[in-house]
């Protein structure tokens, strides 16, 4: 998503910074994981997916969003 589109430009990448690191650290991290699972889930069903390494995609994406803050 481009923040561009509202008419910010980011370029010191401080919201995305900010999101990793809450993500990441943050107190809502847990919350933001079930929330993740609940609508991966939701969607694994409705195309008759057995999704099972959930963990495995959650720490992919961490490491993008790792990488996307270097």
């Amino acid at each position: 998503m481009n923040a561009g589109i509202w008419g910010f430009h980011d370029r010191r990448l401080t919201l995305r910074k900010a999101l990793c690191s809450m993500l990441i650290e943050g107190n809502a991290k847990d919350a933001f994981r079930r929330r993740w699972r609940y609508h991966q889930s939701q969607i694994n069903k409705q195309v008759h997916i057995d999704f099972i390494s959930q963990a495995a995609i959650w720490s992919l994406l961490l490491c993008v969003w790792m990488a996307l803050t270097d």
